[in-house]
């Protein structure tokens, strides 16, 4: 639900409140550890899905380049964005972005996927993965935030990956276009601070600022982030 864009006619609950969903009440009291000694690491994939999302790479290229001045940053752009050096990456690293295609399957959640270089990346693949640095995992494709209710809560990419390791995912209930993404997550990263933490906080922020640009609640609205 996206609670950021609820209105009590004045004004939107994210203008008031910091949003952040949990995917269970020990959410609260389960924080992350702070990685150890040593440079920080993000990987940090944009794929194109055969031009359809140009956007995608200009995302992935422009995020990349905000965390390296702050962190050792991996970047894998269409060909160079296979499974195996996606899995590669993440064994080490602190913060994962993926901007590419995704598609949500009603029929069976399971089957839902997002589109690398050669291979489509299922729900089930992601039950698969270990990410032992515990990163947050940031979405940035229509619909990651769909699931349908099964075994006690939603089943979808967000809760796959927290049972993977994640710290916690930022999601996309729905289609946005290239345009809006492309902008949101710019000031996503400008407030992402080196706490790796931070990413509902940032996320509030950037919301904010689509406010005040006068963005409609659909291209900002959709993008939740779910601690683990």
């Amino acid at each position: 639900m996206p609670l950021a864009a609820f209105y009590d006619g004045k004004r939107y609950l994210v203008e008031r409140c910091e949003v952040q969903h949990l995917s269970a009440p020990g959410a609260l009291l389960d924080a992350p550890p702070l990685p150890g000694p040593g440079p920080r690491q993000a990987v940090v994939i944009g794929h194109s899905d055969a031009g359809r999302l140009p956007l995608a790479v200009i995302e992935a290229q422009q995020v990349a380049e905000t965390l390296r001045a702050r962190w050792q940053t991996t970047l894998l752009l269409e060909e160079e964005a296979t499974l195996e050096r996606l899995h590669a990456a993440t064994r080490a690293c602190h913060l994962v972005h993926l901007a590419t295609h995704a598609v949500f399957r009603p029929d069976n959640p399971l089957f839902s996927w997002i589109r690398l270089a050669d291979a489509r990346l299922t729900v089930t693949e992601f039950y698969e993965m270990t990410l032992p640095q515990r990163p947050p995992v940031v979405l940035s494709a229509c619909e990651t935030g769909r699931g349908q209710a099964r075994g006690g809560g939603l089943l979808g990419m967000g809760r796959a990956l927290l049972a993977a390791g994640a710290a916690g995912v930022l999601v996309n209930l729905w289609r946005v276009a290239d345009e809006a993404a492309l902008r949101l997550m710019a000031d996503l990263y400008a407030h992402w601070d080196d706490d790796v933490r931070s990413p509902a906080a940032a996320l509030c922020a950037a919301q904010r600022q689509a406010i005040a640009r006068g963005a409609h609640p659909l291209d900002w609205a959709g993008l939740l982030f779910i601690g683990g």
